[in-house]
């Protein structure tokens, strides 16, 4: 029998840090000479938040002139297309990070960001861990899923501005934007 555990959100001192520690990740100096390096060079940064918080972030805008604004969504792929509205469609690569995923190493993004810039498209992934169950009902198991060929998709997913906007248009509103971002890059 399965049974749903309860969901909590964090706390809202923790959310600042996170926040803070996904931005840092893409305009942090040291990790921006290490992308130099390959010549990949970070020329916009569009934060997607609730104008509700953005007066604790105001200053990051002072302080870096590549960082802009952008509405969220109601769900995380309205979120994305917002923040992808915002990135001039001459960009080469666009990086989609979110603050859910902010213990991602700068190694871990510069492999992605060079995966993207030699095939085209990226996606930072990890062999799945956990045990998985099917259900068709929600509380009897069906099977265990085998989870050697099974990935964590986590970000950054990079590709092109056009690419990305692809993956919008063949998922439409019925699959969320990871299966639409994969499926994309699985017919490249």
């Amino acid at each position: 029998m399965l049974t749903h555990s309860p969901t909590y959100s964090l706390t809202y001192s923790l959310t600042h840090l996170l926040t803070h520690r996904s931005i840092d990740m893409f305009t942090h100096y040291f990790f921006v000479c290490l992308l130099t390096r390959l010549s990949i060079v970070i020329s916009n940064i569009v934060i997607v938040l609730d104008e509700s918080y953005r007066d604790e972030y105001d200053h990051l805008l002072k302080e870096d002139s590549r960082i802009t604004w952008a509405d969220p969504g109601q769900e995380r792929q309205d979120s994305v297309f917002n923040g992808l509205n915002k990135i001039p469609d001459d960009c080469s690569l666009v990086a989609v990070h979110d603050s859910a995923r902010p213990l991602v190493t700068p190694l871990e993004v510069m492999n992605v960001l060079k995966d993207a810039k030699q095939y085209g498209a990226s996606v930072l992934g990890v062999p799945m861990k956990a045990t998985v169950k099917e259900s068709d009902d929600g509380k009897f198991v069906l099977r265990t899923i085998t989870r050697s060929r099974l990935w964590e998709i986590h970000t950054p997913q990079v590709s092109t501005k056009a690419l990305f906007l692809k993956g919008f248009l063949f998922a439409s509103l019925v699959y969320s934007f990871d299966y639409s971002f994969n499926h994309i890059i699985n017919r490249i």
